[in-house]
């Protein structure tokens, strides 16, 4: 099984990557890792599908995302920009 975060969006100056934590076909727990080109910084968010309610984490460490997503992506998301 791969536990890493997937790549959702790609938008000009930020990408979004999202892992279902848990859920069905209903409702989940989505976690959000954001990156934001133009402020160099990763973010999180945790979103809750059943109540549309959303939980920002201001600011998410570059090893923290490296572990999220994986090596090679963190190397290639930080290339592309």
């Amino acid at each position: 099984m791969n536990n890493k975060m997937e790549l959702t969006h790609q938008i000009d100056n930020y990408v979004d990557f999202e892992k279902e934590l848990a859920g069905d076909e209903e409702s989940s727990v989505v976690f959000r890792l954001t990156y934001i080109e133009d402020e160099k910084r990763f973010y999180g968010s945790i979103i809750n599908n059943r109540d549309d309610t959303e939980i920002e984490i201001s600011d998410v460490s570059e090893n923290t995302a490296r572990f999220l997503i994986g090596e090679d992506a963190f190397k290639a998301l930080k290339n592309s920009f």
